[in-house]
């Protein structure tokens, strides 16, 4: 018997420590025809659950020695039964069956997320003696035995919760399962808020700087050369101005036009959103060239700015007035607020 959440079945010592309790192992014999109410007659071997409350779940594990995962046995309509008890342990010889307590505590009808059965539990809840009657078959449907009545009313809400629970766990298991098969379950435990769209609906479409450094695809030097070195200086200037945008945003003096991630990024590809799709996020890529020849394309001048393509998504910049950091984040952003519309600054 366990008095908390696990996962797997007692280590030695652990064992030993529930056997010195009082609660050591038991060899019982369940017929095929053994009833729900048969079943917990299993308190008659373990005389301490008598004095024991709460809601209680049976769990099994596969045979074998040491520490093994347990599973959960999910109760059916008649709930605990020989028949069931026998089903789940075809093939796997005496499989040992565990008490697991429900905790009472957070067991509520807040861990109800299906609608009806929410509804099923305010219907109840204001139910007269006459109105109650008429929800028999609903509560009957989720386990509940006793008699329908408004004396009962703490006791069906109770039974409404325990099944609603009981039967999203055993599906919540067997994604587990599936998760932890393909090594994902791994991922999400080391990156929380990077897998937490995968599976909560809505997911988060705006732009910040991580998402743009991603999705750029630098058109670089062969490495080693020169200009490898300058194309990587410029590409660790233009991290620092997005996470600076993303921190505390660039404005220029008039306070026109405020730079932040998404703006920087719409103003390069004409979005300022992460892709809806799948697809187009897959292919999404901001190109950035250098321009190491400005001189050559334009005769001798003092300064020139990036030359932004939205329709191709790409972003040349002019290396050669960009150097240091304070010249490139003064130039880029000149030109960002002087190229709002279509044309050449």
């Amino acid at each position: 018997m366990l008095n908390l959440n696990a996962d797997s079945t007692p280590t030695a010592s652990e064992a030993f420590a529930l056997a010195q309790a009082g609660l050591g192992k038991r060899h019982i014999s369940m017929p095929l025809d053994m009833s729900h109410e048969e079943v917990f007659l299993l308190k008659k071997e373990y005389p301490k659950l008598q004095a024991l409350d709460g809601g209680w779940l049976l769990y099994k594990s596969t045979g074998g020695q040491g520490k093994r995962k347990l599973i959960m046995i999910p109760p059916d309509s008649d709930v605990y039964t020989g028949t069931l008890l026998r089903a789940v342990s075809q093939g796997q010889g005496r499989t040992p069956c565990i008490f697991g307590r429900i905790n009472q505590k957070v067991l509520n009808s807040d861990s109800v997320a299906d609608v009806q059965l929410r509804e099923l539990i305010d219907q109840v809840e204001s139910a007269t003696e006459h109105s109650i009657i008429g929800l028999s078959d609903e509560i009957l449907n989720c386990g509940y035995t006793g008699n329908v009545s408004i004396p009962n009313k703490d006791t069906i809400v109770r039974a409404i919760i325990l099944h609603a629970v009981l039967w999203l766990q055993p599906m919540l298991e067997q994604l587990r399962e599936g998760l932890q098969l393909y090594g994902l379950l791994s991922l999400m435990s080391q990156y929380p808020d990077i897998c937490q769209p995968l599976f909560v609906s809505g997911e988060d479409v705006k732009v910040n700087a991580e998402f743009v450094m991603t999705s750029i695809l630098p058109q670089l030097s062969d490495t080693g050369t020169t200009r490898h070195q300058v194309e990587l200086e410029m590409m660790n200037f233009i991290q620092d101005f997005l996470y600076e945008a993303e921190d505390h945003g660039h404005v220029d003096k008039d306070g026109l036009h405020p730079i932040t991630p998404a703006t920087f990024l719409q103003w390069i590809t004409g979005q300022g959103h992460v892709p809806l799709l799948p697809s187009e996020k897959k292919d999404f890529a901001v190109v950035i060239q250098f321009n190491h020849d400005c001189s050559a394309d334009f005769g001798p001048h003092s300064v020139c700015y990036p030359v932004v393509t939205a329709c191709a998504k790409t972003i040349t910049l002019p290396v050669r007035h960009m150097r240091p950091y304070e010249k490139f984040k003064n130039i880029l952003t000149e030109a960002f607020q002087l190229g709002q519309e279509f044309s050449n600054v």
